[in-house]
């Protein structure tokens, strides 16, 4: 593992709120017991996809906000929970037989039973797209939330993330070569959920269920390849290769959008890569905002906030302090 592990135990359910707010989306605890809580957290990543592994050590209700846009896969690694989403249904989740789907932008209230030990797959927009899209994530997690670990692909699957959570629990760092092995791991990983969630679109009318078409892929990679460009649909259309009506099609029909939101929400998550990733630039946000796009801050922090749930200014803010603290 590369050296972004993070282990933590504490007798305080506030200490634990605090990481996991940090580690991943803002949650608020509440204990249901009077006896002597004992937490865990242990956090790693791969190149990109974190392994969360925590435990409550008595009964708790977290609810968790659907802020920072992540997508979460919580699979039951001892006891169980339950999860409410906000429409109000509940789910029940116990060791080995089913993991709990979360949408990017959507708050849940889970209900830790005692000994319950829980991971956490957080999964990026990059992620999403190599698995059909954030829409198709979103549709699953809404009508299907709850993930069969029955199946030989699922058995896979929990194979590769025991192994995975051992290497975090052991720090492992193995250079260059490490990192190769890490990604290689990742894109396993990768394959290997999408794989497990394709069983859950039997039934679904889905975007983005069937195959994405050349055209779709040419446009979204001549998009993140130009975001700071003046790009308009008949531009993308021609970069495609299609007609300006196909490309309007292929974006409803297989992410549920238009071509200029999908560009929208491509320069965001470029932006936030780049302020989570401390490279905002001599010139501030405002040069930031140029580069990916925005020709007016105010735009910008409007946006950004609205797919966040906050402002890019805070975000840096944020950003800083966490580079403090790890200093």
């Amino acid at each position: 593992m590369q050296q972004r592990q993070f282990w933590r135990r504490s007798d305080s359910l506030d200490e634990f709120e605090a990481a996991m707010s940090g580690l991943l989306r803002p949650c608020r605890v509440q204990g249901r017991a009077r006896t002597r809580y004992r937490t865990e957290i242990l956090h790693g990543k791969l190149d990109c996809v974190g392994l969360t592994s925590v435990s409550l050590g008595g009964p708790a209700q977290v609810r968790v906000s659907g802020e920072k846009g992540i997508s979460l896969l919580q699979i039951p690694l001892r006891g169980g929970f339950a999860a409410t989403d906000g429409r109000g249904a509940t789910h029940h989740f116990v060791r080995g037989d089913a993991a709990h789907v979360v949408a990017p932008d959507s708050s849940v209230l889970l209900d830790f039973q005692p000994g319950t030990r829980m991971l956490i797959v957080d999964l990026r927009q990059q992620q999403l797209e190599a698995m059909g899209g954030a829409a198709l994530f979103t549709r699953i997690a809404r009508d299907r939330p709850s993930v069969a670990l029955s199946s030989v692909t699922a058995a896979r699957m929990l194979r590769l993330l025991d192994y995975l959570l051992a290497e975090i629990e052991m720090q492992q760092t193995e250079g260059q070569a490490g990192q190769r092995a890490e990604a290689a791991m990742e894109q396993a990983l990768i394959t290997v959920i999408g794989t497990a969630l394709d069983a859950e679109c039997a039934g679904l009318s889905l975007p983005g269920a069937d195959p994405c078409p050349d055209i779709l892929r040419r446009a979204e990679r001549f998009m993140a390849a130009h975001l700071d460009m003046d790009l308009t649909p008949a531009l993308i259309a021609e970069a495609a290769g299609t007609s300006t009506r196909s490309l309007y099609r292929a974006f409803r029909s297989h992410r549920a959008t238009t071509p200029l939101l999908a560009l929208k929400a491509l320069r965001l998550d470029r932006a936030r890569a780049e302020i989570e990733a401390g490279r905002i630039g001599g010139d501030g946000l405002t040069g930031l905002a140029m580069r990916c796009g925005f020709g007016h801050m105010g735009q910008f922090s409007s946006d950004y906030r609205q797919r966040f749930g906050i402002l890019p200014s805070q975000a840096a803010k944020a950003h800083g302090r966490r580079c403090l603290l790890q200093e």
